[in-house]
This record gives structure tokens, sequence and C-alpha cells, in this order.
């Protein structure tokens, strides 16, 4: 610094001026200091204010983003949720159609199934079954019997049960009451036999049908080996029997079991024999 007085060079720190000895004043440096406190205070406040307005600022910033973010999401996930619903929708409107068709062809395949049964079963029956015909559209081609009984220069031969008149009948030759004696009949094919009509007895008047013993079970014999019991009414007359079911045979025998004992011969009589 330069002294006042002379204008030569003083040290700073020097109280009088060594040139003209004139006192040096020496500035007061309290309201310098007092300035630059009271300057860097100032600055820190400004700063703080900056600093504050900026967070505020940001925060506000992100605020709005956020919002704005919001807002963008909801309209997002409303349009994905509308998609989805018209996506659901046109799944259900295929998935009820496919399922239509489905049933549809379910329907049709039943149908087919049931046809394609119908007609398998339709056709194990029929090969199961063979279509054998009736006993009346077959031919009898022989009839024998285990006995016959010879008299006056003729014979009670069993073909007499298939001659169509009551006047001539099959008679046993066999002693006592002819159990267990048998007549036989075979046709040219195997048929389908349910029963029979019978004429029992010797009904070529009453007198010969009381004297003369009559079946009263007679023992049905197919070819098979099957047999099956028949019981006779004691009338003179026509009686139909009915087999417990429909066979199927090439033959039919005939075995005497029990009898209605006659007045007065012990031989057994059947007039006539008719197979249905």
């Amino acid at each position: 610094m330069k002294c006042k007085s002379c204008g030569c060079e003083v040290h700073d720190n020097a109280k009088f001026c060594t040139n003209c000895g004139t006192p040096v004043d020496q500035p007061d440096m309290t309201p310098e200091k007092s300035v630059i406190k009271s300057g860097t205070d100032s600055d820190k406040i400004k700063i703080i204010i900056l600093a504050a307005m900026l967070v505020i600022a940001v925060a506000a910033g992100l605020i709005v983003k956020n919002m704005r973010q919001n807002d963008t999401d909801e309209k997002y996930q409303a349009s994905a949720e509308e998609e989805k619903k018209e996506e659901k929708s046109e799944k259900t409107e295929e998935e009820t159609e496919e399922s239509q068709e489905e049933d549809n062809e379910k329907e049709d395949t039943s149908d087919v199934s049931e046809s394609s049964d119908q007609d398998t079963t339709a056709n194990e029956s029929s090969a199961a079954v063979p279509a054998y015909p009736s006993v009346s559209e077959v031919h009898v081609t022989s009839i024998t019997a285990s006995s016959s009984l010879a008299e006056y220069n003729m014979t009670h031969s069993p073909e007499r049960v298939m001659d169509g008149s009551l006047s001539t009948a099959w008679v046993e030759g066999a002693s006592g009451q002819g159990e267990s004696e048998t007549i036989t009949i075979c046709f040219d094919a195997n048929c389908r036999v349910s029963g029979m009509r019978i004429n029992a007895g010797y009904q070529k008047s009453a007198d010969l049908y009381s004297k003369n013993s009559r079946p009263s079970v007679l023992r049905v014999i197919y070819t098979d080996g099957t047999t099956e019991d028949c019981a006779l009414q004691d009338i003179n007359g026509m009686q139909e029997i009915h087999f417990s079911r429909e066979m199927v045979t090439g033959s039919i025998s005939l075995m005497i079991v029990s009898v209605y004992p006659g007045t007065k011969y012990s031989d057994t009589v059947i007039s006539e024999i008719q197979f249905f």
C-alpha cells in the first residue's frame, strides 16, 4: 500500500511511513469479513432455494409422468381386456361351432354304427341259425317201428300212422302193454318241428278204441339225442301237442312210456300222426 502523505510504498503491516513518518491508517477488516460472511450465507440460501425448487420440479415432473403413465397403463389395460373379451367371444363361438360339428359327426357315426351293428347282428343271426325248412316242407323218407302186430294175414305196420285214414293204425307187437316200443319217422332233410297232432288209440270205432290200449305218455326223441316227455289225454279224437321249444331235426322217434289200458286187448295203438 502507499503512504497518503508522500506516496511511497509502505508495508502492509507498518504503522508509520518509513519515508515521512506519517501514521498509516490500517484498513478495518471486520466489515469486509462481515460482508464476506453475509455474501456467503446468501449464496447458500440461493443454492438451497434452487435445489429445493429443482427437487420440487423433479418431483412434479415425476408425478405428472406417473399420472400419464398410469393413464396410459389404464388405457392399455382396458384395451387389452377388451381384446381378451373379443378373443374369448370368438373362441366361444368357434368352440360352439366345433361342438355342434362334433355332435353332428357323432350322430352320423352313431347312426352308421347302429346300422352296422344291426347289419352285423342280422348277419350273425343268419349265420348262427340256418334257414331250415318247416316240417311241412320236407318229405318223409321212412317210417319204422321196434315191433308191429301181425294177425288175420295182415300186419298193423308203422306206415299206417301217416296214411290219412283212421280205419288203419300202427299196433305194437311186443308182449305186455307195449312200454318202451318205438316208432320212428325220418325226413329227407333237417327241418323245424314245434309239435304234433295225434290220434292215439284205435279210432276206427269207439268200441275198438276202448278195447285196445292207448299211450298216455310218449317220449319224443330227436336226431341229436334230445328228448322230452309229452302227456296225452284219453280221448277218442285228435289232440294237439306243443313241444317245449322248436327243434331242428332230421327224424323223430316216439317211445311209449305209459298207457291207458284197454278193456280187452293189451296192444297199444296209434292211428294217425302229423307234425307241424
